[in-house]
């Protein structure tokens, strides 16, 4: 019986589709991180205050608590992939508005906590 077990284990690494979730995972997971602390950095350099840079950090995680019971409802009703593909086109809308807004100046506090709360709703 643990043959079968290891064997039919060990056939989930070969599918492709398994193989393109599990990177594409680390891949999303390693650039939201990054996001969250290049947010966290870009806060602090402009107002130099801790309340801020935890107001970033409130921003992010308020969202992802209120909308948990929407987002379990939403996932059963509609095609997942699609649901993932969308939060993933707008984090990284977000993130090229911070680095144009950085460039052009205009990026300031109230910007980056809706970014925060945009991304925690993502």
């Amino acid at each position: 019986m643990s043959r079968i077990l290891f064997q039919s284990s060990d056939s989930i690494h070969k599918q492709p589709s398994f193989t393109n979730f599990w990177v594409s995972r680390i891949l999303s997971s390693t650039a939201f991180q990054m996001l969250s602390v290049a947010i966290g950095w870009q806060m602090y350099e402009l107002t130099h205050d801790a309340f801020s840079l935890g107001l970033v950090g409130l921003a992010q995680f308020l969202p992802m608590v209120l909308l948990t019971f929407v987002v379990g409802h939403v996932a059963d009703r509609f095609d997942r992939r699609r649901i993932v593909f969308l939060c993933q086109i707008i984090e990284g809308g977000i993130a090229a508005l911070l680095l144009i807004g950085n460039f052009a100046g205009w990026l300031g506090r109230e910007q980056i906590l809706v970014a925060a709360a945009i991304i925690g709703a993502c």
